[in-house]
């Protein structure tokens, strides 16, 4: 028997969103004198929740007084905070799809559409908002929202009724706060509908603002005392701290109900809610998945449009069975055989400054400019990266960033990790910035990759055996770079489970998405070009999976055993490391064979136009599309490559120190997700 509830109604809703009121209140001179004027601005501490506006005035409504009390009367004026509004309204109502396109006669009711003029006014309203002023018309839409005090959140239109006038109202705010947002993220300004220019709008600015402070707020990231940094005095190496990562760029809307962020693409099919913005993304709190948009403070020395170069370092290139450690735990009678592993290091020299003059000769081979490089999954260690992206930064000045998996984090968790550091440039010199992020879903070894990896001697066949790592708060960073342009990071099993980052990363539409993988050969008929091809239809970001040449190594020499010996004709060794899809063909197939040591990846970056659910332009997205590739081979003498093979590698942990995570109580059962296994 269904029990009744009181429906939670429009205005209850908008007033769970903002607990402490729609805007920061604002200091102004009392009429008998007794406090002085504050200039009108609202000061308010940077958070780790929100891009709080701390030394920015903020927007002036056009008819609203000086002081704004802690309620939801006016309008946010920031545009983010009223777009979280608006598309907490829409989303959770699930009404939104009930507006369409067109002319009223197509349609019956409830459906409906909005006009040419109305929905035209919107836009041109918020050519004012883009730069401080909140239009009158916003305020008349937030008045009709407070006026629904009859309609509950959850409504069903019947058919042939009309819709209420608040999802009108909703509709309206949202296109208008997304259009007021233009710029956001990237420091300057994107074409709007209303075909301005808008230079350094507000939302971009007050965001640069709070770069400025998560940059003040990071410290030099932690870093065995023993190794000796390679930063020169003009170049500086910043970690930013989880905690100054802003996980939404709202204000005051609350963090545990809603998160907007920056977006790149716009989704070009379907009639998902991440369809109706160009420049503002609806997520999720960051209690599910905690996001972050990252720009570099300073100037790229390349432009949007030039080509980008990946250098990808297939590294390693080969893994020892031995390596592999397992941990067996008790099973309950008649219970599935499981344990954990762990997979030791056995290829990474002790010393990190060899892999950086491995990676230096790598780049000086390639005889082009490189300005991303890119390690697989779990193939360096932090003091590892660290040294690289140093060296990289003070060799070459057209360097943008470095990408990594590694076996720790910059504040020294050991696990399975993505390592990003970006390269800046400022007067003062050189700077680079690094995030860390750890691996959602843990990978499950069972009888089919055992015997394609000949580990059987290591791993029992009938046994399941899970990834001996923690699964710590699940985060996705979106990293800006260039004007205009964007990528996220995947680890393996993070592209294979659409849980929890699939739906936020299509929200935040990256144009370029790097998943790093432990896997064998990318080939089109294998599950990352599956998962792949479905990233780049929706939200049509271009995709690269890339693995080391380790477990490709191993593959290639057993799987034509197997083969020969059940009567199938061996199959050719295929050395394909990465594999890139994109929304304009099928995926490609990128090599490197054994004698060869990296691939450099080319990349021609080009305008789109994409359009909105409701049918705004934007003509400045974009996109990257293959242009070529071609191997480096160093020589066999080659000081660097000599100096990497022979150079002691790190000392691997005797079988007895390793444990299962703290998270998972031992003979608990199988936990976490598992690898596709194919």
């Amino acid at each position: 028997m269904s029990q009744s509830f009181n429906r939670v109604t429009v205005p209850d809703a908008i007033r769970m969103l903002f607990p402490n009121g729609t805007n920061v209140p604002r200091r102004v001179e009392e009429a008998d004198g007794g406090a002085e004027a504050a200039g009108g601005e609202a000061h308010a501490e940077p958070s780790d929740e929100g891009a709080n506006a701390a030394d920015n005035p903020g927007p002036a409504h056009s008819d609203s007084p000086a002081v704004h009390a802690l309620s939801i009367d006016t309008v946010p004026d920031w545009p983010p905070d009223a777009f979280a509004a608006a598309a907490y309204l829409l989303d959770s109502s699930g009404i939104f799809q009930y507006v369409m396109p067109g002319r009223q006669a197509q349609w019956k009711l409830p459906f409906r559409t909005v006009s040419d003029a109305t929905h035209k006014a919107w836009v041109a309203a918020s050519a004012e908002w883009l730069y401080g002023k909140v239009p009158q018309v916003a305020q008349d839409l937030w008045d009709v929202l407070l006026a629904a005090k009859t309609w509950g959140l959850h409504y069903t239109p019947k058919r042939n009724q009309n819709p209420p006038d608040w999802l009108e109202a909703a509709l309206g705010l949202l296109i208008m706060a997304d259009e007021a947002s233009a710029g956001a993220g990237y420091g300057a300004g994107r074409l709007t509908a209303s075909g301005s220019e808008n230079g350094l709008p507000l939302v971009a600015n007050v965001m640069t603002s709070f770069e400025a402070f998560a940059l003040e707020s990071s410290e030099p990231p932690s870093a065995d005392p023993q190794q000796t940094s390679t930063a020169t005095p003009q170049q500086v190496t910043q970690h930013l701290l989880t905690n100054t990562l802003s996980t939404t760029i709202t204000i005051m809307a609350n963090p545990d109900l809603v998160a907007v962020q920056p977006k790149s693409r716009t989704p070009q099919v379907g009639s998902a809610f991440r369809t109706l913005s160009h420049n503002l993304a609806f997520l999720d709190p960051a209690a599910q998945i905690a996001t972050s948009w990252r720009r570099m403070s300073g100037y790229s020395r390349n432009e949007v449009g030039a080509g980008l170069n990946l250098l990808l370092v297939p590294f390693p290139y080969e893994v020892e069975p031995e390596w592999f450690h397992a941990i067996r735990e008790p099973v309950e009678p008649g219970g599935v055989p499981w344990g954990w592993f762990d997979l030791k290091q056995g290829w990474l020299p002790a010393d990190p400054d060899v892999l950086a003059d491995f990676v230096v000769a790598l780049v000086r081979a390639s005889h082009a400019p490189i300005h991303g490089v890119v390690f697989p999954e779990f193939s360096l260690r932090w003091e590892h990266h660290r040294t690289v992206i140093e060296r990289l930064a003070t060799t070459f000045p057209g360097i943008e960033f470095l990408v990594s998996g590694s076996f720790s984090n910059c504040e020294g968790d050991e696990g399975n990790f993505e390592l990003t550091s970006s390269v800046y440039w400022e007067e003062a010199g050189t700077a680079i910035q690094s995030t860390s992020r750890p691996k959602h879903h843990r990978w499950r070894l069972d009888r089919s990759q055992i015997e394609t990896y000949g580990l059987e001697r290591q791993l029992d066949v009938d046994t399941l055996w899970w990834e001996g790592i923690q699964l710590e708060r699940r985060q996705l960073h979106t990293n800006a770079f260039r004007q205009g342009s964007s990528f996220s990071v995947l680890i393996c099993e993070d592209l294979a489970r659409s849980d929890p980052c699939h739906g936020t990363l299509r929200s935040l539409g990256p144009n370029l998405v790097i998943c790093l993988l432990m896997d064998t050969a990318q080939v089109p008929l294998r599950w990352p070009a599956r998962y792949a091809t479905g990233l780049a239809e929706d939200p049509g970001s271009s995709v690269l999976t890339f693995t080391s040449r380790a477990l490709i190594e191993r593959a290639n020499k057993t799987i034509p055993k197997q083969q020969m010996a059940q009567g199938i004709e061996p199959w050719k060794p295929n050395w394909s490391v990465a594999l890139w899809r994109d929304d304009s063909g099928p995926a490609r197939e990128i090599h490197c064979a054994p004698g060869q040591h990296a691939v450099v990846l080319s990349l021609a970056g080009e305008r789109v136009m994409e359009h909105t659910f409701d049918g705004r332009p934007n003509d400045d997205g974009f996109r990257w599309r293959f242009k070529n590739s071609f191997c480096i081979a160093l020589p066999k003498d080659d000081a660097a490559l000599v100096r990497l093979h022979a150079a002691p590698k790190i000392p691997l942990a005797p079988q007895e120190a390793s444990a299962p995570p703290d998270d998972i109580p031992a003979g608990s059962g199988v936990p976490g997700a598992s690898d596709p296994g194919e």
